[in-house]
């Protein structure tokens, strides 16, 4: 009886002592996608992607097999909410499928997350003709398609509350209420808005902006941002035009907006001044200041002091993070990448002036080695791609900004890069990594 009365005690010990250290929901969590247009090379090439970031751990839902669907389209974005529970993706709409907000649920199990489609929720019908120039994830064979209609950049409010995004090829703003599941009011438009990729509002969710990617979009659009009641409306206009010391300086193709505080943000250029009107723009980094809607160029291919444009830019730059006071740059014309030319992709690493933040100061690049080159030793401090690495695309920090995440789609590397030393912590090679996001 005592023995038994033991292993009864000893069982119901293990189990409370299991419960009490078994973690639901890990501390931080990425989710990206998969954004290849059909399943032709493998499901998981058109899937969702979970990683738990401390625990080294992921998993792959494709939309083919998910829980709810199956889902078809091409997915370009997703978001997670702060509680890590549920997940927004925008999937593509064509000829036959609307432009769709996917909401999936994410149910927790000893840190194991499964994944279930709980609702799509239609933003445009089938058959919606673009009006802009715009375009982004296409391959080179989709371009013709009239009816392409694709969400980008979104971002979801830090209490969860408002998820907003923009439809890159009907220039529009759309704020989604997550509450209620519901868009909120009619679509953001007018005062030029041309090709707006991501709707981005800075920490207090009192402004926001967007960006203008196509040819020759040399503008970004800032908005007044209403976070009790969702409500949006463009304010200012501000051209990226600057000219210091006598050189001029123009920006466009605008991607991403990555704000250093409540008035200022940084804002990348890709076009090179081979492409859209000729010699008119070129590759540069810049940074706005609300206070007077003023555009300063601080990193342009132009601007570099050494012979090789190692301090400087040297391609169109598509995304920048701000972690452990430096500024990322990801680099590789992504337009040239379309147009099947050679895009050899970069990240560049400046220090940002703490009195000052519109002084960089260059400090390192991590680019891919030559092919005669070897790989890097496991205990060395790397800052070398893979020979076949192209286009980095995206960039993402950790919110205690210990790392970077880095996509590149087109040469289908997914990157983690310790902010500490800028060393390469760990390469993925999978397929057409895009659209990630973190909460902590």
């Amino acid at each position: 009886m005592g023995r038994y009365l033991s292993l009864v005690l000893l069982i119901i010990f293990q189990g409370l002592f299991s419960k009490a250290f078994a973690v639901d929901i890990p501390k931080s969590v990425m989710t990206m996608l998969h954004i290849n247009p059909d399943d032709q090379g493998g499901k998981d090439g058109r899937a969702f992607h979970i990683f738990d970031l401390e625990g080294g751990k992921d998993w792959i839902f494709p939309f083919a097999d998910i829980t709810g669907g199956p889902v078809d389209g091409q997915p370009v974005h997703t978001v997670l909410h702060p509680n890590k529970k549920v997940a927004y993706v925008t999937m593509s709409g064509n000829t036959t499928l609307p432009l769709r907000l996917l909401i999936i649920d994410l149910n927790w199990k000893n840190g194991v997350p499964k994944a279930t489609l709980a609702q799509s929720v239609q933003i445009l019908p089938a058959k919606t003709k673009d009006v802009s120039d715009a375009y982004c994830c296409r391959k080179k064979e989709m371009m013709g398609d009239p009816y392409t209609q694709e969400g980008h950049g979104p971002q979801i409010t830090d209490d969860g509350k408002y998820l907003v995004f923009s439809v890159l090829t009907s220039n529009q703003l759309r704020v989604f209420d997550t509450e209620s599941k519901k868009l909120v009011g009619t679509p953001i438009s007018g005062s030029g808005l041309k090709g707006p990729h991501g709707f981005y509002p800075n920490p207090s969710a009192t402004k926001a902006a967007t960006t203008q990617y196509e040819m020759n979009g040399d503008k970004v659009f800032i908005l007044d941002f209403d976070k009790a009641t969702g409500k949006a409306s463009i304010k200012h206009v501000v051209k990226l035009v600057s000219n210091t010391k006598g050189k001029k300086v123009r920006g466009a193709y605008t991607h991403t907006i990555r704000w250093l505080d409540d008035t200022h943000f940084f804002v990348n250029a890709g076009q090179d001044p081979d492409q859209g009107t000729p010699n008119a723009f070129e590759a540069s980094v810049w940074m706005v200041d609300l206070s007077g809607n003023k555009p300063k160029a601080l990193l342009a291919v132009g601007k570099s002091k050494s012979a090789h444009g190692e301090d400087g830019v040297q391609e169109g730059v598509s995304d920048n993070a701000i972690a452990n006071g430096k500024l990322y740059n990801a680099e590789g014309n992504f337009r040239k990448f379309l147009d099947g030319k050679l895009v050899p992709g970069s990240i560049s690493v400046f220090k940002i002036d703490k009195n000052d933040p519109s002084k960089l100061s260059y400090v390192t690049r991590i680019k891919p080695r030559k092919i005669e080159e070897k790989a890097c030793d496991k205990n060395e401090v790397c800052r070398n791609l893979p020979p076949d690495y192209s286009n980095a695309h995206e960039l993402i920090r950790t919110p205690d900004e210990k790392f970077v995440f880095v996509t590149s789609f087109s040469s289908n590397y997914l990157l983690k890069i310790d902010t500490s030393n800028d060393s390469v912590a760990q390469v993925w090679f999978m397929k057409a990594p895009h659209g990630f996001y973190i909460q902590q």
